[in-house]
């Protein structure tokens, strides 16, 4: 009898999780819809983007709102300094992000709450990174529905969401993701 039980019980749970882990959160749910390059294009749903006000390493503040006042699209780069695919698009982003700098504002934030100032400033100086980063908010990534590091979110110079993108990305994938913008 109690083998039975076992059995139905993990029948159960396995169909659950199967269910919820194929949902999308945070309102941003996607379709792979072209292969463009290198680069995997999800369509998005035009979702008004989350608001966001967040603090780089160097103090500056990058907040949404100030985006779409001054015009500008936004790249959201979630990533942590451990993850190893993320330091795949580190070197990437170190060759393209230059052409586009001036084009979109940039920010890669950081989903582990233990990267601290600090940690994101010694990962800059050994990876000679170039581009804005945020301490751990996992917060954040919760609000976007980041349900794995790499997850990249452009959004347009009105607010809304237009592509989505989790993984790694060669020169050509970034910037074929920048132009969307």
């Amino acid at each position: 009898m109690n083998k039975t039980i076992y059995w139905i019980t993990a029948v159960v749970v396995v169909g659950l999780l199967s269910f919820f882990s194929g949902m999308s959160v945070g309102g941003y749910g996607s379709n792979i819809a072209s292969i463009e390059g290198n680069l995997v294009k999800e369509t998005v749903d035009l979702a008004e983007a989350y608001e966001f006000s967040i603090e780089t390493i160097d103090g500056d503040t990058v907040s949404l709102t100030e985006n779409k006042n001054q015009g500008l699209p936004t790249v959201l780069y979630f990533m942590s300094s451990t993850c190893s695919t993320c330091a795949k698009n580190w070197a990437a982003l170190n060759d393209v992000y230059p052409d586009y700098k001036n084009k979109a504002n940039f920010v890669a934030v950081s989903v582990d709450p233990t990267d601290t100032v600090d940690v994101l400033k010694d990962l800059r100086e050994d990876r000679n990174i170039i581009f804005d980063m945020s301490p751990g908010n996992p917060q954040l990534a919760i609000k976007y529905g980041v349900k794995k590091q790499t997850a990249k979110f452009a959004i347009d110079e009105t607010g809304k969401v237009v592509s989505r993108h989790d993984g790694a990305l060669t020169d050509d994938g970034w910037r074929a993701f920048f132009e969307q913008l």
